[in-house]
């Protein structure tokens, strides 16, 4: 990864779910960690067994979207993901 140090695979991880817990993404953070398949900690892990596949997916394509805009140069100007009420 040029002069970037220690780069590893698992950085992508890190840079994406950072980006989602971000101002400019919004996205809950529960689901950015589902999205990582990661197992949710403590007694909501116990409780709460849903997938949360359309919310995942969601966040996944709003992701695409930052990335795509990124690479084109161009401005991120969407609305974040914001939890219903």
């Amino acid at each position: 990864m040029g002069d970037i140090e220690n780069f590893t695979l698992h950085d992508f991880r890190t840079t994406m779910r950072t980006h989602m817990a971000s101002k400019a993404l919004g996205v809950d953070r529960f689901v950015a960690e589902r999205c990582l398949n990661h197992k949710i900690p403590g007694m909501a892990g116990v409780y709460d067994r849903g997938g949360y596949f359309e919310e995942r997916k969601e966040a996944l394509e709003l992701w695409a979207a930052f990335l795509a805009t990124c690479e084109n140069g161009e401005k991120w100007n969407v609305t974040p993901i914001r939890k219903a009420s």
